[in-house]
């Protein structure tokens, strides 16, 4: 019985010190595999969180991007009205401005008219001065100028042509009929109807 007992005792040993083995292999597994699950999923909850925050800065940036868009049109549609109300303003003002300067335009001709009043004076003047010279030059029965006074003719007082009273634009070399010296015709002649 001794022996039994011994063996039961040896047996007992043998399962405890197996156990306890058994319980201590067990705890280090249970650490080792908690390390690694939590390990894991960390990796996995930072992967997952990563992947959400490119994610939703992608879908933010894209909505920047539409309300930016957005908000351009909006500026431009504003920025071009403005210009249009501005630009018709102004060109209302110009076209008012130009109104009252025709309304008050005035042009003072009284001057000139004064100015062109003394020169048609002026060649009346000189033509009833000149008609008053024809009126007071006798005239002999040819229709030439008396050259009687010495004072017309500078060398002798006699001249076998007449001299010609006027401008020199007004006389003229006319040949008569059966006479070939050419006679100057006097500007101030009366003229006879044929």
């Amino acid at each position: 019985m001794k022996k039994v007992k011994i063996l039961i005792g040896v047996l007992f040993l043998t399962v405890s010190i197996g156990g306890g083995i058994g319980v201590a292999f067990a705890d280090s597994d249970i650490n080792g595999l908690l390390t690694s699950w939590f390990k894991q999923k960390g990796e996995e909850s930072i992967s997952s969180m990563e992947q959400a925050i490119l994610s939703e800065k992608e879908t933010q940036k894209q909505r920047l991007k539409d309300e930016l868009q957005l908000e351009i049109q909006a500026s431009q549609k504003k920025l071009s009205d403005f210009t249009k109300e501005e630009t018709s303003i102004r060109v209302q003002e110009i076209q008012d401005y130009a109104e009252k300067l025709i309304a008050n335009l005035k042009i003072d001709t009284f001057a000139d008219e004064q100015q062109i009043k003394a020169e048609l004076d002026a060649i009346v003047e000189k033509a009833k001065s000149d008609m008053d010279k024809i009126g007071s030059n006798p005239v002999n029965e040819s229709g030439e100028k008396d050259n009687s006074d010495s004072s017309d003719n500078p060398v002798d007082g006699k001249s076998d042509q007449p001299v010609p009273e006027g401008p020199p634009e007004l006389s003229a070399i006319n040949t008569k009929p059966g006479n070939q010296q050419p006679d100057t015709i006097n500007p101030n002649q009366e003229i006879q109807p044929f």
